[in-house]
């Protein structure tokens, strides 16, 4: 768990200085840009994660029936738990950066 930590926090630290730097590119407005730039990239990060689980959802009914034909009994659903919660623990470096930062302002 501390890896995952890790990881998220190190991953988020790093795409909230990347989005809040091309928000504040992009858009040319002051700390708005800073935070709908750390707004976005958490959003992103969020539906990455719901991505992940909707991939692996989607492709067990697949995998039971190709297994079904040969015979064997299908695994059940193999969740992508660790890129999973590191996509959600960088989301929530993002928005708590963001929530920082309206405070701040």
């Amino acid at each position: 768990m501390q890896d995952l930590l890790r990881r998220g926090g190190l991953y988020g630290a790093s795409l909230s200085a990347a989005s809040a730097l091309l928000g504040l590119l992009l858009m040319r407005n002051g700390l708005a840009s800073v935070l709908a730039g750390l707004n976005f990239a958490g959003t992103a990060l969020c539906c990455l994660a719901g991505a992940m689980v909707l991939g692996t959802s989607r492709t067990t009914g697949a995998e039971a029936a190709a297994q079904n034909r040969l015979g064997r009994a299908a695994p059940g659903i193999q969740w992508p738990l660790a890129p999973m919660l590191v996509a959600l623990i960088a989301a929530g470096v993002c928005f708590g950066l963001a929530w920082v930062g309206r405070l701040w302002s």
